[in-house]
């Protein structure tokens, strides 16, 4: 019967733990949100640079892609960022103390006494 509610409280903490780890959320900084959103722009431009019927068949240009880029509408998001207080670092003298080596303690060893 102990056995029994031990494996079910095993089982209980099992399907707690992982569906706590999978419910974990991620927050972005500001700087990793605009780069995201730079990419998911680069590869939009790509793709409709891509889907553009052209004179020849090749891959787009640079320029077909910094037109794209240049036409889609650029978002600033203010950052405040978190200044530290930074204390001023001071050197200090350096100081080499050399110690003369320790003598080697000699292992005494207790052998019981014989009888």
């Amino acid at each position: 019967m102990l056995i029994a509610i031990l494996v079910l409280l095993g089982i209980a903490g099992a399907i707690w733990y992982f569906a706590r780890k999978q419910t974990h959320t991620v927050s972005l900084t500001a700087e990793q949100t605009a780069e995201l959103n730079r990419q998911i722009e680069r590869d939009a431009a790509l793709a409709a640079a891509a889907v553009e019927p052209t004179s020849s068949i090749s891959s787009p240009s640079v320029e077909q892609i910094d037109e794209v880029l240049a036409s889609a509408p650029v978002v600033e998001v203010p950052v405040s960022p978190v200044v530290e207080p930074v204390a001023p670092v001071t050197e200090l003298p350096s100081v080499v103390v050399e110690e003369a080596p320790k003598p080697a303690k000699k292992k005494r060893r207790y052998y019981p006494k014989k009888k």
